[in-house]
C-alpha cells in the first residue's frame, strides 16, 4: 500500500487536499496500519485549518478484486477501516467509486473517502463523474465557509469605524480579499461590488476630510512615468505595498482603485462601460488635480489625461479581441471615440 496526495488550489490556498492511499491484493490488511499512521499526519494537519474540506481516495489494483471473493468482502476490508478512523464528525465521509464494468459504482452524498477500483478493462465513466462531484462539493463547501467568515470579519470592521485606531487601508485590504475570492470563481459581478462599496466608503472619507491613512493627493514631485504610465495597469507600481504601508497618494489609490474595477468590467464583457467609467474618472480627477496645478510640473495634467485616455482606449483593444460584442460593438466604438475625444 502507498499512499499520495493531491491538492485543489484556490488563488492563495489548496483547499481541498485529497489523499490517495493504494493497495494491492497483498497489502490490504497487513500493511494498513503504516499506512493509517501517514494518512492520521496528514488528516490531522488538514482538518487544523480553518474553512478546510478533505477527501481520501482509495485506490486498489484488479488483482485485489479477484482475490477477495466479493465486492462486499473488499469493501469491509480496508474502506471500512478508513470510514471507522477518520469520519468521526457529523458529516459521514465514506463512498465507493469503481472504475470498472464488472462492479457498479456506489455513492453516498455524505462522504468523503472513495474508493476506486482500477481495471485494464474499459471504465464507467460515471465514476468518475461522482469523484469529479465529490470534488466539486468540496470546494464549493470551502469556499462557503470562507466566504462566510471573511464576510463577518468585513462587518466587524466597518462596524468599528468610529473606533480610535481604525484605518481604512487595513479595511481595504480586508474587503478586497473578499472581491479576489469572488474573482477566483469568476463571479466577476460580485467581485465589483466590493470595489463599489470600497469606492463609497472612500468617498465618505474625502467628505470627512480624513485622510491620516494616506499620503497627499499627489506627491509634489511624481514619478517620471506619472504622466504617461498606461493609466489601467497595475502592475506599474506596488500598489498594494503602499496600501498595507499607508503610504499611497490619492492619485495611486483612486487609480488603483478604477483599473482593478475596470480589469473586472472586462472580465465581464461589459467593454463600453470601461470606456465610459475611465472617461468620468478622467474629467472628474483632472479638475481635482487642477486645483493643485501649481504644486505639480508644468501641464502634469494635460499629459496624464491625455496619455491616460489613449492607453485606456489601446488596453479596451487588447481586452475586446477575446470578448464577444456582437451587438455591442457600436457602443463600444462609441465609448472608445469619446476617450479619444478627450485626448
Amino acid at each position: 500500500m502507498a499512499s499520495r496526495r493531491i491538492h485543489v488550489f484556490w488563488p492563495t490556498r489548496k483547499i481541498v487536499p485529497v489523499q490517495l492511499p493504494a493497495t494491492s491484493a497483498t497489502s490490504l490488511d497487513h500493511r494498513f496500519p503504516t499506512v493509517k499512521k501517514q494518512i492520521k499526519e496528514w488528516h490531522g494537519s488538514v482538518s487544523s485549518r480553518k474553512n478546510q474540506e478533505w477527501l481520501i481516495l482509495h485506490v486498489i489494483h484488479q488483482d485485489a478484486r479477484v482475490q477477495s471473493g466479493t465486492f462486499f468482502t473488499l469493501k469491509g476490508s480496508v474502506l471500512d477501516k478508513i470510514r471507522a478512523d477518520f469520519n468521526t464528525d457529523k458529516r459521514e465521509r465514506s463512498e465507493s467509486y469503481h472504475l470498472s464494468l464488472y462492479i457498479n459504482c456506489v455513492d453516498d452524498d455524505t462522504n468523503s473517502c472513495i474508493q476506486l477500483v482500477w481495471s485494464n478493462g474499459a471504465n464507467n465513466p460515471a465514476a468518475w463523474a461522482e469523484f469529479m462531484n465529490k470534488l466539486r462539493d468540496g470546494v464549493l463547501s470551502a469556499f462557503e465557509m470562507a466566504v462566510v467568515q471573511r464576510e463577518d470579519e468585513v462587518r466587524w470592521s466597518e462596524g468599528q469605524r468610529q473606533m480610535p485606531g481604525w484605518n481604512f487601508c487595513t479595511f481595504f485590504i480586508l474587503k478586497e480579499s473578499l472581491a479576489t475570492s469572488f474573482e477566483g470563481v469568476t463571479l466577476f459581478d460580485d467581485a465589483l461590488v466590493q470595489y463599489e462599496e470600497l469606492e463609497v466608503s472612500f468617498d465618505q472619507v474625502l467628505k470627512e476630510k480624513n485622510l491620516s491613512w494616506f499620503g497627499t493627493l499627489i506627491t509634489p514631485t511624481p514619478a517620471p512615468t506619472d504622466d504617461s504610465a498606461p493609466l489601467l495597469s497595475i502592475s506599474k507600481k506596488p500598489y498594494r505595498d503602499l496600501i498595507l504601508a499607508n503610504n499611497i497618494s490619492v492619485f495611486d489609490f483612486r487609480i488603483y482603485l478604477l483599473s482593478r474595477q475596470c480589469e473586472l468590467l472586462s472580465k465581464a464583457g461589459r467593454l463600453t462601460e470601461v470606456c465610459t467609467k475611465v472617461g468620468v474618472f478622467l474629467s472628474a480627477f483632472g479638475r481635482r488635480l487642477r486645483e493643485v496645478e501649481s504644486e505639480i510640473p508644468p501641464y502634469f495634467v494635460e499629459s496624464w489625461v491625455y496619455s491616460s485616455a489613449l492607453s485606456a482606449v489601446e488596453q479596451c483593444d487588447a481586452w475586446s479581441a477575446t470578448a464577444d460584442l456582437d451587438a455591442k460593438r457600436p457602443a463600444f466604438n462609441a465609448g472608445k471615440a469619446e476617450l479619444l475625444e478627450l485626448a
